[in-house]
């Protein structure tokens, strides 16, 4: 029960008469003449008839919060609470009390980082009395209340302490009916309200260099989370994850009126990974420290980066992805590889492996990249379910690199395998259109099924390159079907499958560098044009 949706006129005092006839004092005064006195004499008779006068006001509407918490008020508490009165304002319905909630979060830290619980509560009532005295809320119990937004953080630092920050915005009514019924002087009160609930718990001790990072990432966290609550924009980049050197896991879950997003981030020495859940889009990437098999340059790691952004790119563009599906996997893929240093060897060998005495040493890897398992998974949707089922829109990628190494008779054989997979439908207007019309059946959809994979295996003892080879092979099944006025006019499947196999020894040996991009070109795995 809204009580703001109700409507105040004024506050000017009614004078009204009581209809009750309770509240009428009747007399009756009768003189009958004709039984006392003389024939000819008239009866007389007298009604009084006194009203009570009772005298009203209209409702006024008020508010005002309410705050439970084990440590002091504070500025933010205080702007979120007038945020909450705001926001019960019909007219002020597009603000969002959660903006700058995580502020609360370094609040907490520096109160001794001990667990604590909050509720900020805004209430909106009435008053008939013709004041705006805040009531006497004794006795008041909520009728209902409604989750409107939540957000849910966990932290775990490196030393395995856990920090955990729960919010909760709620609305809902209650009353103090049910006291006032055995407290009768007790004014009965109804009322409307929302609230903010927060719960910060600890886990562990936390060191002084955990409480001087901490506060950081709140406050990445806070220009995150107003980003996505104001405008539905998601800025990973914001965070700063490669600034978290105490933090082996972060966990962000935020449902709030304009997006939602599930986000985990694990960062520990042999593993780093990924997950976001953004609008139906989810993009995951699992990273093995271990995996990289080389100490590359910045440039050459770079190389390879750019490498697989564009073809990600170019292929979400060919598979009708949104730009943002395009950047979040992006965003997700670059960002996971952007800090992937590991306090492990990079491959537990023996060392004088890593130090070549030639140039052809240097070939025992040539990604300089760790090992990963990329996927990226789009909304599916049946846009056409009525004429054709069959069809849906959407698309599924998945990219990876895995790196094996074997040494026998102080031979080392590596192997580094890349594979591509992108699956999926859909929907482009004919050429004479601007727009897919799928009401009348005007249209074009395709449907598709790419794998493409590179192998590179290597061989090398401590003096000289032994062998080299490399493997290609790029499969595509692609579909597409053109409708005229819901008519079949034209089908195109095209099915291709190809093979090839290299020796780069030759290849090899003919450079000076082995991070040349020639050769980077050759061993990085590329995905050629598949649409019809």
């Amino acid at each position: 029960m809204n009580i703001n949706s109700t409507s105040i006129q004024s506050a000017q005092p009614i004078t009204q008469f009581s209809n009750n006839l309770s509240d009428f004092s009747l007399k009756q005064s009768i003189t009958n003449a004709a039984d006392q006195s003389p024939e000819g004499v008239s009866a007389s008779a007298t009604l009084s008839i006194t009203g009570t006068l009772n005298s009203y006001h209209e409702p006024i509407p008020i508010s005002f919060e309410s705050f439970t918490s084990s440590s002091e008020a504070t500025d933010t508490t205080q702007s979120l609470s007038q945020a909450l009165r705001f926001s019960n304002d019909s007219f002020n319905s597009s603000s969002n009390p959660l903006l700058n909630v995580t502020n609360r979060f370094s609040e907490f830290l520096n109160n001794s980082g001990e667990s604590q619980k909050e509720d900020i509560r805004s209430y909106s009532t009435y008053t008939t009395d013709g004041t705006t005295n805040k009531p006497d809320m004794e006795g008041f119990k909520d009728r209902k209340t409604d989750t409107l937004q939540k957000m849910q953080f966990s932290l775990t630092t490196k030393d395995g302490d856990t920090i955990t920050f729960n919010i909760r915005h709620y609305a809902g009514d209650g009353s103090n009916l049910a006291y006032q019924k055995d407290n009768p002087d007790q004014s009965l009160v109804q009322a409307g309200f929302s609230g903010i609930e927060m719960d910060f718990s600890v886990n562990g001790d936390l060191s002084e260099q955990e409480i001087e990072e901490l506060p950081k990432f709140a406050s990445n966290l806070n220009q995150f989370s107003n980003d996505l609550l104001k405008m539905g924009k998601m800025d990973l980049e914001t965070l700063g994850l490669s600034d978290l050197s105490l933090i082996s896991k972060a966990a962000i879950n935020i449902e709030g009126k304009n997006a939602e997003v599930k986000f985990e981030f694990i960062n520990t020495d042999e593993q780093r990974s990924l997950s976001v859940n953004f609008e139906g889009n989810s993009a995951k990437i699992d990273i093995d420290k271990t995996g990289q098999l080389i100490n590359a340059s910045t440039e050459t790691k770079q190389q390879a980066l750019l490498h697989y952004l564009s073809m990600m790119e170019e292929n979400g563009r060919d598979a009708d992805a949104s730009k943002l599906q395009r950047d979040l996997a992006a965003d997700v893929f670059s960002i996971a590889m952007k800090d992937n240093s590991s306090t492990t060897n990079e491959m537990e060998v023996s060392p004088d492996l890593f130090k070549p005495k030639h140039k052809e040493q240097e070939a025992r890897a040539f990604i300089a990249l760790p090992d990963f398992d990329f996927e990226f998974n789009s909304p599916k949707a049946q846009l056409n379910v009525t004429e054709h089922p069959e069809e849906m829109a959407g698309y599924d990628l998945s990219l990876s690199l895995n790196s094996e190494q074997r040494i026998l008779n102080d031979v080392v054989t590596t192997t580094q395998k890349q594979s591509f997979e992108l699956t999926g439908g859909k929907y482009d207007p004919l050429p004479h259109l601007e727009k897919v019309d799928l009401k009348y059946g005007n249209y074009e959809y395709t449907s598709f099924d790419i794998k493409s994979e590179k192998v590179i295996e290597i061989s090398s003892d401590k003096i000289e390159l032994l062998s080299a080879v490399m493997t290609e092979s790029f499969e595509s099944d692609v579909h597409k079907k053109t409708y005229s006025e819901k008519d079949l006019i034209d089908e195109e499947h095209q099915k291709e499958a190809t093979a090839d196999f290299q020796d780069i020894k030759q290849k090899l040996a003919a450079v000076e560098n082995y991070s040349n991009k020639d050769i980077i070109d050759l061993t990085l795995l590329e995905v050629g044009s598949w649409e019809i």
